[in-house]
Formats: structure tokens, sequence, C-alpha cells
């Protein structure tokens, strides 16, 4: 039998609204890649180490955070 046809990939939908983003997380190198993909999908990105640098960043920050991305250790 023949091989599938391979359609080209289309390329990601943007969202439908880019909000900040709230990165908090102790670790540099995921920290990095994870604000790097959000960054690529259109988000600005607002980043932390930190629990508390992450409440201080947010209470800096003039106007909303639309969403929150940490893990659960934090």
């Amino acid at each position: 039998f023949a091989p599938a046809r391979l359609q080209p990939s289309q390329p990601p939908a943007a969202p439908a609204r880019v909000g900040p983003v709230l990165l908090v997380q102790d670790g540099a190198a995921l920290r990095d890649l994870s604000a790097v993909a959000l960054q690529h999908a259109g988000y600005r990105v607002l980043e932390a180490d930190d629990g508390a640098a992450g409440e201080e960043r947010a209470r800096l920050y003039a106007g909303p955070i639309d969403l929150l991305v940490t893990d659960v250790g934090l």
C-alpha cells in the first residue's frame, strides 16, 4: 500500500487575547524555556524566581495579569 501523504502543518492560531502571564519558577533553565515558549505563542511574560518575587512582581505591575504559571512546589 502507498504511504500516507502528509499535509503541511499550519501555524498555531494566535490566542484570542494576549495578556500578560506571570511565570514563577525557581529553576532557571525551566523558567527560561517556559518564557521562550510563551513568548513564541504571543504572550507577554513577567518572570520571577520564587513566590515572594512573584508576589512583588504582580504588585508592581500596572494592570491585570491574565494567567499565573507556576509549579506545585512553590
